[in-house]
């Protein structure tokens, strides 16, 4: 179905006045998606602060000219969506990979974070609950560290033993050069 130049332009100005201010948005592929999946979808997005659109390929990349998300709007081919958000990008990116993974009919073909773009595999990687939980481990580490039970002065290898394997080797390295050394003292002295 063709569109007249005048409601093209139209829908230029509203994809790019919703753009203006995106920091991120990720791009995806949708083959034989239902209507009732496309609300939902809509729904899931819009509860993470994200907006989400299926757009036409040149429409898209004339919308997004002078952007953030330029770079992931040019040369999209086929049917595409876009998700984007001017906020956080992580709880984006977990409700749509969720939402992804529910529905084999969606697939991710790349992203865009503050200028840099990700591949699919990297949008997946954005809504990976492992960064959370290693931050996490780190922060309850200082915290113990912190503690009352657990004094600051305390050597580290207390708590990680690795680190005291580390220190013996290093002592034993250290005693090897010493001796390295007054042994090429003795032999030179001679």
């Amino acid at each position: 179905m063709a569109i007249s130049k005048a409601k093209k332009n139209e829908k230029v100005a509203l994809l790019a006045k919703e753009l203006e201010g995106s920091t991120t948005a990720i791009v995806g592929t949708f083959a034989k998606l239902t209507v009732a999946k496309d609300f939902e979808l809509r729904k899931v997005i819009r509860e993470a602060g994200g907006k989400y659109r299926v757009v036409k390929n040149k429409l898209a990349a004339v919308s997004g000219q002078g952007t953030q998300v330029e770079a992931a709007l040019k040369g999209l081919k086929g049917v595409n969506s876009v998700a984007f958000t001017a906020g956080d990008p992580v709880p984006l990116a977990k409700v749509f990979a969720k939402w992804a993974g529910d529905n084999a009919e969606f697939h991710f073909k790349l992203g865009i974070v503050d200028g840099k773009l990700l591949d699919a595999a990297e949008v997946k990687a954005l809504a990976c609950p492992a960064r959370k939980s290693c931050s996490r481990s780190c922060c309850s580490l200082l915290i113990l560290r912190r503690s009352a039970w657990l004094p600051f002065s305390m050597p580290l290898a207390a708590i990680w033993p690795w680190s005291s394997a580390r220190a013996s080797r290093k002592k034993s390295l250290q005693a090897r050069h010493s001796r390295a050394v007054v042994s090429v003292a003795n032999v030179s002295g001679d």
